[in-house]
């Protein structure tokens, strides 16, 4: 095997928090805790030495290229941005589950005159008139409903009994409820 590019010296503050981390274990994410527990093996201060990738392999089975990035990141970037995840590429969300509730509550009503039922063509077109929101494809549709187990095509399926001005009301509290940012002194609990 190569030698190692990036080597890692923790200081003891460092050790402190990594071993911390490693022993309240629930409260950290897999990734986080395997990159931890990769950082304290290999470092040069151990007492015993750093550990060799392929025992850390054997141990964790992270591949070697994980290993590295783990080094490397901590070597470039510090101890705080190797633990959290770098933001994800792609596509954010499009909608809010405020959004696909009511797409879900507009599937559960009766449909339109001159429809015996809802196809999921016929909700998109809907959803957009209503304006909930801006486009939407039926295949978005048809992902929503599936989250919820409804199936707009068939006679017998879940649905709400008659969406009221009560119903909404109700149903606007709720998600605004799940809007709140956490907060640690006053926790959300959901009795369902």
């Amino acid at each position: 095997m190569s030698e190692k590019k990036y080597n890692v010296k923790l200081t003891e503050k460092e050790r402190k928090q990594l071993i911390n981390l490693t022993r309240r274990g629930k409260s950290s994410s897999a990734r986080q805790l395997n990159r931890a527990r990769v950082l304290l093996l290999s470092d040069e201060n151990r007492k015993k030495g750093p550990m060799p990738d392929s025992e850390i392999f054997e141990i964790f089975s992270v591949s070697p290229s994980t290993i590295h990035r783990i080094r490397s990141r901590f070597a470039n970037e510090g101890l705080s941005c190797t633990l959290t995840e770098k933001p994800k590429s792609g596509r954010p969300k499009q909608f809010t589950g405020r959004d696909a509730a009511k797409i879900t509550a507009l599937a559960c009503s009766t449909p339109p005159e001159g429809h015996a039922k809802w196809s999921l063509r016929l909700i998109s077109c809907k959803a957009v008139e209503l304006e909930y929101v801006d486009s939407l494809s039926y295949q978005t549709v048809s992902n929503i409903l599936k989250k919820n187990s409804l199936s707009p095509h068939l006679k017998k399926q879940w649905c709400i009994g008659k969406i009221t001005t009560d119903f909404l009301w109700c149903m606007e509290n709720v998600l605004n409820l799940y809007e709140i940012d956490y907060d640690a002194l006053y926790p959300l609990i959901c009795f369902s």
